[in-house]
């Protein structure tokens, strides 16, 4: 929601915004924004990093290119949820997470 008087407009209307007292944007909202992650925005222009697909290496514990074992064949293993409280849809984030990179690559 925009204060009155404050209209967003042009480029800033697609620009996400962080709500006040929240988390850093991450992911594709800090990407597209330039807001974040040491890649990103120059002037307007994309740096040439932003071609490549990068992924959150959760054992390193940072933003890395992807980088197939195997050139121009990529693989990935997704195991099942485990659940111990009732059933909601965070459970089945992942799925649909894996299931959109899937698709891109």
């Amino acid at each position: 929601m925009v204060a009155p008087g404050h209209a967003r407009t042009g480029a800033d209307s697609h620009t996400p915004r962080r709500v006040r007292g929240s988390a850093p944007l991450r992911g594709v909202a800090a990407h597209s924004t330039g807001v974040g992650f040491p890649f990103g925005r120059v002037k307007g222009r994309q740096l040439a990093s932003d071609a490549m697909l990068r992924l959150f290496d959760t054992a390193a514990g940072e933003v890395l290119p992807l980088e197939p074992r195997e050139p121009g064949r990529v693989s990935m293993y997704v195991c099942g949820p485990t659940v111990y409280a009732p059933p909601h849809l965070g459970h089945g984030r992942f799925s649909l997470v894996f299931d959109v990179l899937r698709r891109y690559l």
